[in-house]
């Protein structure tokens, strides 16, 4: 089945929105990483101290510690 605006399944979407997602090369945070626990890679990465994953921009979110 092919999709058209006039098949009525469109309407109500809204309008088509993007993003541009912008990242570092992972191999320096990878080396980095490898010479830490889980926790505090997390922690660097909360602390801005290493920089976030992409998906992290993509998603919006931030990482916090409840």
């Amino acid at each position: 089945m092919t999709l058209t605006p006039s098949d009525g399944l469109r309407e109500g979407w809204g309008a088509e929105k993007s993003r541009v997602v912008t990242w570092r090369d992972p191999a320096p945070t990878a080396a980095i990483a490898a010479s830490m626990d889980g926790w505090e890679f997390v922690q660097a990465i909360m602390d801005h101290r290493l920089p976030s994953p992409p998906i992290q921009q993509l998603m919006q979110f931030e990482l916090v510690k409840c």
